[in-house]
C-alpha cells in the first residue's frame, strides 16, 4: 500500500474523529456547549450542562466513531502493525485537535476506549468500563479516574502485541490522555477537582 493511500487514511481518521458530537447534540438543544461548564465538547461536560441521557448519548457517538474507523484500518492485512497503530490514533486526534472549532475539542477518553475495543474486544472493554464505573462511584473523580487507568495502557499494549511500537503507541496514548487532562491535574493537586455524582444528575 502506498504513502498517498495511508496519508489519506490518515486524513479520513482525523475528520471521522472530529465529527463533535457533543456540540452537535447540544446545538439540537439550542445550547452551545463550549460556552458552558469547561468549555470542553466532550461527554463529561454534556453530561454538567444537558445531563446524563445526553450525555451517554455523545460519549456513545464518540466511542463508535473511532471504534468503526479503527477496526477499518486494522481489517487492511497488507498494512504493517505499526501502520496500522500510527493510523489508529489519527480519530483521536480528530476527537482532541477539531479543525472545525479552531483545534479545540474534548479529551479523547471515549474516542479511546472505542480503539481499545476495535484493537482487545467486547470482552475487554466491558472489563474495563466495569473497573472505570466502579472507581469513579467511589471517588468521583472522573479526572483521576482517566489519569489512572490510562497507565496500564503501555504495558497491556505491549503484552497484546510484544512488540516495541506497540508499547510506544501506548505511551503516545497515555501521554495524550494526561495533555488533555493537565487543567484537571492542576485542580486535583489543588484538592478542588470538580466531582461527579450521578444521583444528581436528574435533580433540577
Amino acid at each position: 500500500m502506498t504513502i498517498i493511500y495511508l496519508i489519506l487514511f490518515f486524513i479520513i481518521g482525523y475528520f471521522v474523529g472530529s465529527i463533535p458530537f457533543g456540540y452537535l447534540i447540544g446545538k439540537v438543544k439550542n445550547i452551545d456547549i463550549r460556552q458552558s461548564g469547561s468549555g470542553n465538547i466532550g461527554a463529561t461536560n454534556v453530561y454538567r450542562k444537558l445531563g446524563l441521557c445526553p450525555a451517554i448519548l455523545a460519549g456513545s457517538l464518540d466511542f463508535f466513531k473511532a471504534y468503526f474507523i479503527i477496526l477499518l484500518f486494522f481489517s487492511f492485512n497488507n498494512i504493517p502493525l505499526t501502520l496500522k497503530l500510527i493510523l489508529s490514533i489519527s480519530p483521536i486526534i480528530g476527537h482532541i485537535f477539531p479543525i472545525w472549532f479552531k483545534f479545540q475539542g474534548g479529551k479523547g477518553v471515549a474516542s479511546t476506549f472505542g480503539l481499545l475495543t476495535a484493537i482487545f474486544g467486547w470482552k475487554f472493554i466491558i472489563l474495563w468500563l466495569i473497573v472505570w464505573i466502579i472507581l469513579l462511584l467511589i471517588t468521583h473523580l472522573m479526572s483521576l479516574i482517566n489519569l489512572s487507568m490510562s497507565l496500564a495502557l503501555p504495558i497491556i499494549l505491549c503484552l497484546h502485541f510484544q512488540t516495541i511500537p506497540a508499547l510506544i503507541f501506548g505511551i503516545c496514548l497515555t501521554s495524550t490522555i494526561w495533555w488533555t487532562h493537565r487543567q484537571n491535574i492542576k485542580r486535583l493537586l489543588k484538592g478542588n477537582e470538580n466531582k461527579i455524582y450521578f444521583y444528581k444528575l436528574n435533580k433540577k
